[in-house]
């Protein structure tokens, strides 16, 4: 799926001696919402409090912070928004409003002056047309693949202003819906079972008033949940206690592991998210592997070198047998860098790692690359046909076996004809003798992946030499993580870690 940009506008009030427009143009409930939508590609909410309108409890929701300015002409956006839009600035950007009864648009101008992001023309209008004053504050949030109604946002708000106090250590979570079935829930709520990651209420279809009732059921133990939509007490957040910088993966399961005391869902509160199945995974091949040898130390010490090394087994031998061979030697980095110990990933710079681990990674190109090549058509891209299961993927156990004596296909001649395009979790199976593939997302970035019996067996040397080192140093680096893991959790390491 293409990135998708994401800026969560919320307007609160701060207390203010600016003195209040005469007549402005729009009276703010205490919950309002506006869409930010950057040319065509881009989806957002913006919320508006103001405080006089809390009710009960004193409840703030909080992401990025950005002050109101002196100057309703000219208005800085975060740096870091800049940043993830890789320095380019979007031409046609428009404010919504999402009321029912009004959907005004708003035409606004992006400049980019001395290395900062403003909005200018058109944000004046804007500005004084809802009366915002020097004092309110502006929150950004950023997703990347995430679509979010603004109703999660005021169920969340309203249910946690009237929170019975024995709940109040409790985190409240949304559950995840597939973005292309968006009646189908993926998940709500997990267990990590040592990495044996179970969904809960996994698949089921919202439109059925049976699964809506099931939903509520709390009688499976939620361990962890996902922070595509998470809202953490700050009673269990404390200078001491803050998530370990492992980026991207595994940082919400060791966080919920470690603080959650209870988890809540609501029907009606989640985002809709591309299913993960759909995405090519690309750098996460090594961050799963490396950040779950890091969980397992801290929260599982009875998971040993032995188990790691069957999961280890297991996820690199079907990215061989994908022809993923790059995967398969991020999945071994992920290990060898686990076994460097916790001295060693206290010492590193995320920003320059990621780059390395993303040179290591295929370099996708758009479908339209592909069309034509080999006998490709735009029919092959056909997501759904893609991601649908037919008879072909039952495969009887008397082929598995030739399969497996054959090394699925690698030791016999390859096929000739059409070069097929198949999802990134595709059936091993069906890569029998195979020569190549195109693998893509829902998006069409495509990746093609060639059978090379060299690189196959390159791989699986290096993977046993991994193993080997395993049963020598995964104990002393798991140690290294149980003693010092809290030594990352607290704000004297971030603040040297992002250096702030």
């Amino acid at each position: 799926m293409g990135t998708n940009w994401s800026l969560l506008l919320l307007i609160r009030m701060a207390g203010s001696s600016h003195r209040r427009s005469a007549t402005p143009q729009y009276e703010l409930d205490a919950s309002e919402f506006f869409t930010i939508i950057l040319e065509t590609s881009v989806s957002s909410m913006t919320q508006v409090y103001k405080t006089r309108d809390l009710p009960f409890t004193h409840l703030i929701m909080i992401f990025v912070v950005c002050y109101i300015t002196h100057c309703p002409k000219l208005q800085r956006l975060p740096d870091t928004f800049m940043t993830m839009l890789h320095g380019h600035r979007p031409k046609n950007v428009k404010l919504r409003q999402d009321s029912r009864e009004l959907r005004r648009l708003w035409d606004v101008e992006l400049v980019i002056k001395e290395g900062h992001m403003y909005l200018c023309h058109g944000w004046e209008k804007f500005y004084r047309a809802y009366d915002l004053r020097l004092g309110y504050f502006l929150l950004f949030r950023y997703d990347d693949d995430a679509m979010i109604e603004p109703a999660s946002l005021e169920v969340t708000y309203s249910f946690l202003s009237v929170l019975k106090e024995e709940y109040q250590d409790y985190t409240l979570a949304g559950s995840i819906i597939q973005l292309n079935k968006p009646y189908l829930q993926y998940e709500e709520g997990a267990q990590w079972n040592q990495g044996a990651i179970e969904a809960l209420k996994h698949k089921v279809d919202l439109r059925e008033v049976k699964v809506l009732l099931l939903n509520e059921d709390e009688s499976e133990k939620v361990e962890y949940a996902g922070w595509w939509y998470c809202c953490i007490p700050l009673s269990v957040i404390s200078k001491e206690n803050l998530p370990l910088p492992l980026f991207i993966h595994r940082d919400d399961v060791e966080y919920g592991l470690r603080t959650g005391k209870g988890f809540i869902y609501l029907n009606g509160v989640g985002v809709w998210h591309e299913a993960f199945e759909n995405k090519v995974s690309g750098p996460l091949e090594y961050y799963d592997i490396r950040n779950h040898c890091i969980v397992n130390a801290v929260h599982c010490p009875d998971y040993g070198a032995k188990k790691m090394k069957r999961l280890l087994l297991k996820w690199a031998s079907s990215n061989i047998a994908k022809y993923r061979y790059k995967y398969a030697d991020l999945n071994l980095r992920g290990v060898e860098d686990f076994l460097k110990g916790a001295d060693w990933f206290m010492r590193q710079e995320p920003v320059e790692l990621h780059a390395e681990i993303c040179k290591l990674n295929y370099q996708a190109k758009p479908k339209e690359e592909y069309i034509g090549y080999k006998g490709i058509t735009e029919e092959d891209y056909d997501w759904e046909k893609l991601i649908t299961p037919d008879k072909s993927d039952f495969i009887p156990v008397w082929k598995k076996l030739c399969h497996l004596i054959f090394i699925n296909g690698y030791i016999l001649p390859a096929k000739k004809g059409k070069v097929p395009v198949v999802p990134p979790y595709n059936n091993i199976y069906k890569m029998f003798r195979l020569s190549e593939t195109i693998m893509t997302d829902a998006a069409g970035n495509s990746v093609s992946t060639k059978r090379s019996f060299k690189r196959m067996v390159q791989c699986y040397r290096n993977l046993f030499k991994v193993m080997r080192r395993m049963d020598k140093e995964y104990e002393a680096a798991k140690k290294s993580y149980q003693e010092r893991y809290r030594e990352m959790a607290n704000l004297d390491f971030w603040r040297k870690y992002l250096e702030l």
